[in-house]
């Protein structure tokens, strides 16, 4: 036996009805050839508009490791997660995309090297099976977030990865609405690693995100988890305020010799500046807002525990 007396398995689910069967069957396959104790899988519907739930109805009535949360409406992954993770009774925490590219075949591997010794075993993808659009981005993402948070991240690296309940127990003590799973996980330290997997095509179907929810999700990522962009706006605000004073003293005390265009497309300029500086500010007023107002992270439509 490897020690573990329980597993949990968390994947959120969207749009996901086509997946289930092979998804379902390639994880019992794997967990009935690794010697556990006891397992559970805790799927959890993202607000879903196709026959997903039903689909999970059908699995649930003759699998009684399966633990099932659909929510009222859509509320993005990584709150479902969140929910999955809230009702796991596991020693150790699997987290995976339901879509196959995190390949259930992957999670001995993760598990072997979880138990000597390391709280946080993600999986590398060193070779995504993605568009060269996601991966380029990621990659952009990750090093200009590593800059400015000063948080670095191992290449490759996504929600699939096993995690100690006592990982699990710090990541759900954050309360933020924006909820980045990897990014909380860096937070939250522990020792971890990170070992190279395989990564797997979509199964069927196509990826939820698009470019335009991918850049939101990348802009709040850095205002929820740096401050530095507000202080150097709001440093390049203060220096250009002080430049506008000094070049409006300068004209009318000296008498420079500028012509009036030039100097109208120059406070135009600053004036972007600052304009540019407001709005930033102002982001970051709208994250509090929405903080303030402590409403639930998702609703509940129908559980099966």
């Amino acid at each position: 036996m490897t020690g573990i007396s329980k597993l949990s398995i968390v994947i959120p689910l969207y749009q996901s009805e086509d997946l289930l069967v092979e998804l379902f069957s390639r994880l019992s396959t794997t967990l009935q050839s690794y010697p556990l104790e006891n397992y559970e899988i805790i799927v959890v519907d993202d607000g879903s508009k196709d026959r997903t739930w039903e689909k999970v109805l059908e699995f649930y009535t003759t699998n009684l490791i399966l633990k099932a949360v659909k929510f009222s409406r859509n509320f993005g992954q990584h709150n479902a997660i969140t929910a999955g993770l809230e009702r796991c009774t596991g020693e150790w925490i699997i987290v995976m995309d339901c879509d196959l590219q995190d390949r259930p075949e992957e999670i001995p591997n993760l598990l072997n090297k979880a138990i000597k010794g390391f709280d946080i075993v993600l999986a590398q993808r060193l070779t995504r099976k993605d568009t060269i659009f996601k991966r380029q981005t990621s990659k952009i993402f990750y090093r200009l977030f590593a800059y400015i948070s000063g948080l670095t991240f191992e290449p490759g690296v996504g929600n699939f990865g096993v995690y100690n309940k006592q990982v699990i127990a710090a990541i759900l003590q954050y309360k933020e609405n924006f909820r980045p799973f990897p990014i909380i996980v860096k937070v939250v330290g522990f020792k971890r690693i990170a070992i190279e997997v395989q990564h797997g095509r979509r199964f069927t179907g196509k990826s939820s995100y698009n470019s335009f929810s991918l850049i939101k999700g990348a802009l709040n990522a850095i205002i929820y988890y740096s401050h530095r962009p507000i202080w150097l706006f709001l440093i390049i605000g203060l220096g250009t305020i002080s430049f506008i004073l000094f070049l409006l003293l300068g004209v009318y005390f000296l008498a420079f010799q500028i012509a009036v265009k030039d100097l109208v497309l120059i406070l135009i300029f600053l004036m972007s500046i600052l304009s540019l500086n407001a709005s930033l500010i102002g982001v970051y007023v709208s994250r509090i807002f929405i903080e303030s107002k402590n409403r639930p992270l998702f609703i509940i439509e129908k559980e099966l525990i």
